[in-house]
């Protein structure tokens, strides 16, 4: 994981998709928003809903060759 990835936490596992969406600060931490409103923090990475992790990709990296 490298700064700037984003993670993925679902929350409400019957509902489709994930619910909540944070970036990667680095392999332990990620700036998130609790929710609407809130003070976004720096929060520890784990949770017991994290669905997942994705680095973006640039339209130059994304491009077959």
């Amino acid at each position: 994981m490298r700064p700037g990835d984003l993670v993925f936490y679902d929350s409400k596992p019957k509902r489709p998709g994930p619910e909540h969406v944070a970036l990667a600060v680095d392999g332990e931490r990620v700036v998130a928003a609790p929710s609407t409103g809130e003070v976004v923090r720096v929060a520890p990475l784990e949770r017991p809903d994290l669905l997942g992790v994705v680095r973006p990709v640039t339209p130059a990296e994304g491009t077959a060759r």
